[in-house]
């Protein structure tokens, strides 16, 4: 899929008054499609039903408000309901909420609601955990809005089109687009989404001739006036050269600008590792510093925005920096929106324990088996064999050995190569396996595949030439020897 279409997905989701809403307004109330009618919470058999119910009960107490805004007939309700028992390995009850919020969903798409079309298009189209992806179901929910009088969605089925060869439809679905929202600028040059579209798409060149100076500018005015997503299009536009020259530090700029007026926790993630200096653009020629204080402000708000990596990446820090309980509060954040990273981040400091960190294998273990289930997290398995290893369970261990070197955990293949030359560990004997997992591993930079490899082949592969050649030579003439030296004795 070109990745172009992903941001166009993300801005269907906001409803046609939300782009440049005021700067009270957050970016999850702007997308959160309208509450559909619904019965009273009370009365619903949501809240009792065994299907959408675990028997743990501090879960259930924690979920329970999201329960009656899911009962009220609210999507998101349903779909976080579903992120949560997936993270507490409630699967059965994960499946029934994830179902639940694609009924809701299309309830509400169905009753006329244009944003709620919009997202399960952009779903049909990418496909995941809620939906396969499907181009002709999405391509209906598209042309849907679109009946309804959506101008996105009209640009939408152009990129939609594009995607699947069909030229001629893409052109003229751009150029509707296009018409529709020139006619409402000329009559409303106050309108800031008209305005906002117009320079995208003749920065662009799509339903209108390509125009990058004039482009540019409505985009700027559209920004000058509090536009997010003509911001959005500018850092993308500075970033990714993309009409103007690449320029990193004034693509930041305008991401500063829309943090500042949103709060974006996205954007705000990516000034802070900027501000880091991660890839050396911001102070080029000096390390990586992550405690800049500009730094430390925008990863403060990118966390407080929920954005996982960075909660994830504070998290990191404090650990860095010895402070193990704070960054364990974190990886859990982290862990309850399924961050593969702050699963198996919190499941090592929780086997662990120690440092006024209580020991809890339990939980430990739910978080290495989402890791796994969910992400196939190569270093989720290893750290399951390394568990059941200290077990005593070595068969057990020996599994998730495998399970973690084919998910291409570089220091599972050390420990698969050193099974594949033990005859007891279940695995086929075989120096050319051992090999070859070594040789994988040294690929992805494990330093003892290297020094494995360094004794396969000045330690391991002498001796066993000397067993199979060797070994046969000296006893043969051993017995020459012998029977030499009985022939002398019996010429005597």
């Amino acid at each position: 899929m070109n990745t172009r279409f992903l941001p166009l997905i993300a801005l269907s989701l906001l409803p046609l008054q939300a782009q440049d809403a005021p700067a009270s307004t957050t970016p999850e109330a702007a997308v959160a499609p309208a509450t559909a009618e619904a019965t009273p919470a009370g009365n619903s058999p949501l809240l009792s039903d065994p299907a959408y119910r675990s028997d743990d009960a501090r879960l259930e107490g924690y979920l329970e408000g999201l329960k009656r805004e899911a009962a009220q007939g609210k999507p998101e309700a349903a779909r976080r309901l579903a992120e949560n028992y997936l993270t507490g390995n409630h699967f059965t009850q994960a499946r029934a909420w994830a179902q639940k919020y694609l009924d809701l969903l299309r309830a509400k798409a169905e009753n006329g609601d244009v944003p709620s079309m919009l997202t399960l298009g952009g779903m049909y189209w990418q496909g995941g955990q809620y939906t396969p992806p499907d181009r002709e179901e999405a391509n209906r929910w598209f042309r849907m809005a679109a009946d309804h009088g959506d101008v996105r969605a009209s640009y939408i089925l152009g990129e939609a089109y594009r995607e699947s060869g069909q030229r001629d439809k893409s052109r003229e679905a751009f150029a509707q687009a296009y018409r529709t929202y020139s006619d409402r600028a000329s009559r409303d040059p106050q309108d800031l989404e008209a305005l906002y579209w117009q320079g995208f798409m003749e920065l662009k060149g799509e339903g209108t001739a390509a125009n990058a100076a004039t482009g540019l500018d409505k985009l700027n005015r559209a920004a000058d006036a509090g536009s997010q997503w003509a911001l959005t299009s500018l850092f993308k536009a500075y970033t990714d050269g993309d009409g103007v020259p690449a320029d990193k530090a004034k693509a930041m700029e305008y991401a500063r600008r829309l943090v500042d007026s949103t709060g974006d926790g996205t954007m705000a993630y990516m000034l802070a590792c900027y501000h880091m200096n991660l890839d050396g653009t911001a102070r080029p020629g000096e390390g990586v510093d992550e405690h800049n204080p500009d730094a430390t402000k925008y990863l403060d708000i990118a966390a407080k925005a929920n954005n996982p990596s960075a909660i994830c990446h504070k998290a990191d820090i404090l650990r860095r920096d010895g402070k193990l309980a704070e960054s364990l509060s974190y990886y859990r954040q982290a862990a309850s929106m399924a961050q593969p990273q702050a699963l198996t981040a919190a499941a090592e400091i929780l086997l662990k324990g120690g440092e006024g960190i209580e020991q809890d294998t339990d939980l430990a273990l739910r978080y290495l088996q989402v890791a796994v289930a969910r992400y196939q997290d190569g270093d989720a398995c290893r750290m399951l064999a390394d568990f059941y290893r200290e077990q005593g369970e070595t068969e057990l261990a020996n599994h998730w050995i495998v399970q973690a070197s084919d998910a291409n955990c570089a220091a599972a293949m050390a420990k698969r190569g050193l099974l594949h030359l033990s005859p007891f560990s279940g695995l086929t004997w075989d120096p050319t396996l051992t090999y070859q997992w070594w040789i994988k591993g040294r690929e992805l930079g494990d330093s003892t595949c290297q020094l494995y490899l360094n004794l396969y082949f000045f330690v391991f592969i002498p001796l066993l030439l000397i067993l199979v050649f060797g070994l046969p030579l000296y006893l043969a003439r051993r017995v020459i020897k012998q029977r030499g030296n009985q022939q002398e004795k019996t010429e005597v």
